[in-house]
């Protein structure tokens, strides 16, 4: 969560908070516990989490709203 709150500060995103964002990609893998074939195996998941802005113009600016998704895959 360090790592991906530094390089969203690094391209001037909005900052979050991290252990917010932790315990929701936690809530997510319980959710989606029953696709995995072997949940408590740690190299069974595989997440990708973005940071993307949602502003309704695109250009090189400081995004005034922005979405953070994660995405697991077994």
């Amino acid at each position: 969560m360090e790592q991906f709150l530094n390089s969203t500060n690094h391209i001037d995103m909005p900052l979050f908070d991290t252990n917010e964002l932790l315990g929701c990609v936690k809530e997510l893998a319980l959710i989606d516990k029953n696709w995995f074939p072997n949940f408590e195996d740690p190299g069974q998941l595989y997440m990708r989490i973005a940071h993307i802005s949602t502003d309704g113009m695109m250009g090189v600016k400081t995004p005034s709203s922005t979405k953070i998704f994660a995405m697991l895959n077994p």
